[in-house]
Formats: structure tokens, C-alpha cells, sequence
């Protein structure tokens, strides 16, 4: 550093690294100070004074009257510490830009003049004097580890911290929910898996497109669960939705879960008052005495039609597009019930639903006669069902696929009103 002749240096401070230190005009005397010695030399070249500092050493400052002209600094700062990622949960992260942060660096002689960030060591780029900093050029993803490090008024750079980090941009793998039956007012524990690279962070159990809380983690199955009960009989969408550690997020196939009303294992009082005959119309089953699980033939439910048959539901999903319980079911004896002839399965009640075969990728809508009617795209499918049209589909199993007849496809939005459909039909009677 150099100052004209006749410039005031009395306020003048600054640190070197380097041998050689202007502190002045030539003529200018030089005080310099150790820890236990002051001697004073005469600057003598011209026109602006320049000491040359022969044997220098930490600490020792060069003074032209009382202002401090140059210390001699050759000791770089401390490495920055509480070095950290803000983005994901502090080492996975989805961001191909993240932001760090660290505490100030201190260096024993002279002042932090800033800081260079590197993401090899080999290179470092200078991002001033800030503690914070987020990147400006995309990182890779994988892992990979970046550095700080400090500088001093004396451009000495200091020892750098390190911090390895995982970039991970892969959503998580989700589960479907299960089971997909449960019974009013029991407590049922529902269960899915989720695996990612990184970790699961969290997960929540959906219903009808709300979460209805956290789900807990069984190391040993390895599965997310939550338990939770049910008031009221129906068909309820289903799905889990996890995070991972770095942030990514994703739900897991949304399934049906069919609620029943809960009968007790015990004889009903209702079911011991058989009889031996029904009217068209009406739902009918067996007794049951006590303790059958639900496979037993006495759990089966017909609708004794007018053409005097009964007609099974294939499963519960069915039953519930037609019925909420099973308040006006009439238990019948093994005998009478044995004297109506079988008749073809219901089908889904008209409207009221979108169904498909698993095996294949069409989807349908259930027409006026019970007819099933291709929906020809996703957009005719959410102007007439909605945006959560695809929570609306139910899966038939092929075993069931003789059950229907075809009709024609929808192509537009007025080829299909699914109210208009549904009030058009009164009774199964109608659909038979």
C-alpha cells in the first residue's frame, strides 16, 4: 500500500502476509512493536516511503505515529463451524440447489474479511462475508460433499469445514392400503409399505381424501400402519401418502375399503324369529346361530326379485350402490330359502359408480339397464364424474364378467348423466 506525500496515515490500519509493508512518506520514522521490544527505523525511499519487513513474525505491528499502519498476519482463521444444509432433513435433500449455513469463523489476529465455497476442494469460488449461502450452479444428483472455508483481512484462508450431503430427487415407493373390509365400530389397523433410498421420513393414512393422521412405523413387518374405526357403513377411498428424507413425496394407489354394519358373534334375537316366506322385493338370509365367520352361507344376502328367484350380490361393493345396511333383511328358513331358484347376480345400481376388470385398462360407466358403457377419455371421465373421478372406479372380478352386457361408449359429456341414470332405476327389478 502506498499514500501521496503529505497524506494523514494516522488512521490507517491494515494486515499483510506479505515481507514487504509501505507504511508511509519517505523521511517518516517506523515505529515497530513486539511483545516485549519498540525500535524505530527511518523510511528512506522516495518519493513514497516503503519498509521492507526482513524477519517477520506473527503480531508484530508497524506504527508512523499513533495510528497502526500494517500487522504482520501469516495464520489463516479457524474452520467455520455448525456447518449445515437447511434444505430436507439437513443430509438428504431434493434440491439441486440448497442453502447452507454456518457459525462465523474467528481468526486470532486479523478480521474475517470473507468466505469461498468449493464443491471439490480443488476450486473455490469467493461469496463475500455472509454466513449463509445457497448455490448458484445445480448440483448432480447422488451424494457429494461440499466445503467453506474462511479468509482474513490478510487474504490468509483457513482450514475448511466439510459436509456430506445426498441429492435425491426419486419419489418414494407406496403401497396399497389393507385390508379393504372392515366392520362399523371396531377399531381396524390398516397397514402399508413404503420404501425409498433414502428413508421414509413420514407417512399418513387417507380416507376419502383426507388424512386422518400419522401412521407408525413396524420395523419388524417392515410397514406403515394406523388404526382407525368407522360409524357409518359404506365405501370409503383408501390410500397412504409418504415423505422421504430428502423431501420428495408420494401416494400409494388409492383402493376401496367396503365398511359393513357389525353383527355379533352371538344368535341375534331377530335371526331366531325364521320364516317361511317373503315377498318380492325384500332381502333374505339365513340364521345365523352363532360364531360363523363370514364365508358361512348364512352370511349370504339375496333379493328375491319378481320373477320369484333370488339374486345374489357378488360382494359387498355392490350391495352398498343399492342399500346403506342391512336393517330390512328378512331371515328366512334353510327350507324356504332352498325352495327359490338361484337367478343371475345383481350388478352395480346404474350411475352410481365407475367400474372396470382388472386385466383391462377401460373404464365404465354402469347404464340405465345395468349395461356397462366404455368412458373413451380421461377428459369425458372428469367433466361427467369429476376430478376425483378415478377414487369412483371399483374393480369387478372377471369371474363376474358374464354378469354384465355392453352398450355404447361415452364420448361426450352429454352421452352420460350419471343422476338422470340413477334416478331412472327404482327397484333391482329393474336392472334384472
Amino acid at each position: 500500500t502506498a499514500f501521496d506525500v503529505g497524506e494523514s496515515i494516522s488512521d490507517i490500519s491494515m494486515y499483510t502476509n506479505s515481507y514487504g509493508v509501505a507504511v508511509g512518506n519517505s523521511g517518516h520514522v517506523v515505529r515497530i512493536s513486539t511483545s516485549t521490544t519498540v525500535t524505530e527505523e527511518l523510511v528512506l525511499d522516495s518519493p513514497t516511503g516503503f519498509y521492507d519487513v526482513a524477519t517477520p513474525a506473527a503480531a508484530v505491528s508497524y506504527i508512523v505515529g499513533l495510528g497502526v499502519v500494517a500487522a504482520y498476519d501469516n495464520g489463516g482463521p479457524e474452520a467455520p463451524e455448525q456447518f449445515a444444509m437447511e434444505s430436507g432433513d439437513g443430509t438428504y435433500t431434493n434440491s439441486l440447489l440448497p442453502t447452507f449455513t454456518w457459525d462465523a469463523a474467528f481468526d486470532e489476529i486479523s478480521d474475517i474479511l470473507g468466505y469461498e465455497f468449493s464443491l471439490d476442494e480443488s476450486t473455490w469460488a469467493k461469496i463475500g462475508d455472509v454466513t449463509t449461502y445457497t448455490l448458484e450452479d445445480d448440483l448432480t444428483t447422488g451424494e457429494q460433499t461440499v466445503y467453506v472455508r474462511a479468509y482474513d483481512d490478510a487474504f490468509n484462508t483457513g482450514d475448511s469445514s466439510a459436509l456430506t450431503i445426498t441429492v435425491d430427487q426419486t419419489d418414494p415407493t407406496v403401497g396399497s392400503v389393507t385390508p379393504l373390509a372392515a366392520t362399523t365400530g371396531t377399531s381396524t389397523q390398516f397397514r402399508a409399505e413404503a420404501t425409498d433410498a433414502s428413508g421414509i421420513d413420514s407417512c399418513a393414512l387417507y380416507v376419502d381424501g383426507s388424512s386422518v393422521g400419522a401412521m407408525s412405523y413396524d420395523s419388524a413387518a417392515e410397514e406403515y400402519y394406523r388404526s382407525r374405526s368407522f360409524s357409518t357403513a359404506g365405501v370409503y377411498s383408501v390410500y397412504a401418502y409418504c415423505t422421504d428424507l430428502a423431501g420428495n413425496t408420494q401416494a400409494g394407489a388409492t383402493s376401496n375399503l367396503i365398511v359393513t354394519v357389525s353383527t355379533s358373534t352371538e344368535t341375534p334375537a331377530d335371526e331366531t324369529d325364521e320364516t317361511d316366506e317373503a315377498s318380492a322385493g325384500d332381502l333374505i338370509k339365513t340364521a345365523c346361530p352363532g360364531g360363523e365367520d363370514v364365508n358361512d352361507p348364512c352370511r349370504a344376502v339375496y333379493f328375491l326379485g319378481d320373477d320369484g328367484k333370488r339374486h345374489a350380490f357378488p360382494n359387498e361393493k355392490v350391495f352398498f350402490t343399492w342399500y346403506s345396511d342391512f336393517d330390512d333383511v328378512v331371515v328366512v328358513s334353510t327350507s324356504y330359502m332352498a325352495s327359490v331358484t338361484l337367478g343371475r347376480n345383481v350388478t352395480y345400481h346404474p350411475g352410481t359408480t365407475m367400474v372396470k376388470f382388472p386385466s383391462l385398462n377401460t373404464v365404465y360407466g354402469v347404464g340405465e339397464e345395468g349395461e356397462l358403457r366404455a368412458v373413451t377419455s380421461e377428459d369425458v371421465a372428469v367433466s361427467i364424474f369429476g376430478s376425483n373421478w378415478n377414487t369412483m372406479i371399483h374393480d369387478i372380478s372377471e369371474a363376474f364378467y358374464g354378469n354384465y352386457s355392453f352398450g355404447d361408449d361415452i364420448d361426450n359429456t352429454s352421452d352420460f348423466d350419471p343422476d338422470e341414470v340413477e334416478d331412472s332405476v327404482d327397484s333391482i327389478n329393474d336392472i334384472l
